[in-house]
């Protein structure tokens, strides 16, 4: 299985990743794709394509502070998930960064929700049981409840103050 990640600076050219960004993660759980292009242009954020035998098989995108990356979006185009694709980029994600990785989840509380637990869990992630609140993507859409995940889970409790108080200052003030 070949899997490479293709470095995005412009959503103009690339369609495949628009369509799977709004069709894959809900209004409320994502940003205005022009706001997204001109943090990538501006911000500590990384956009990669997936690309699976050199064809789109999804994105991830990543924040990378000081401390820890953050995962903010990542996923795999519907007619390929189970094929392995996702677990092998969160490796080859984990394998070339020495730090920590975060990312957001919703609670497990349905069976897509327990399913997406688990296979974070598979690739080396901790869930935070403590509520954590992902603020509006833009003022108005709605706050989310959602959950941390992490690879070094005493990294997450030590430092969840700091972490939540950087993705809420960082990732969510919308300031370009």
């Amino acid at each position: 299985m070949s899997i490479t990640l293709n470095r995005i600076r412009e959503l103009d050219s690339t369609p495949q990743i628009c369509e799977l960004y709004i069709s894959s993660f809900p209004d409320s759980e994502r940003r205005d794709l022009t706001l997204l292009n001109k943090l990538l242009k501006s911000a500590p954020i990384t956009l990669y394509e997936i690309q699976y035998n050199n064809s789109f098989a999804g994105f991830i995108t990543i924040w990378n502070f000081p401390l820890f990356l953050f995962v903010e979006h990542f996923a795999i185009n519907t007619a390929l998930r189970g094929a392995g694709i996702g677990s092998k980029t969160i490796n080859i994600i984990i394998t070339n960064n020495l730090k920590p990785i975060v990312l957001e989840v919703e609670p497990p509380i349905d069976d897509i929700s327990k399913k997406r637990v688990e296979f974070y869990n598979r690739s080396g992630l901790q869930l935070s049981e403590e509520p954590y609140i992902q603020p509006s993507y833009d003022g108005v859409k709605p706050e989310v409840e959602l959950r941390l995940m992490c690879t070094n889970f005493s990294f997450l409790e030590y430092n969840r103050k700091a972490i939540v108080k950087t993705l809420h200052t960082e990732v969510y003030s919308n300031k370009l």
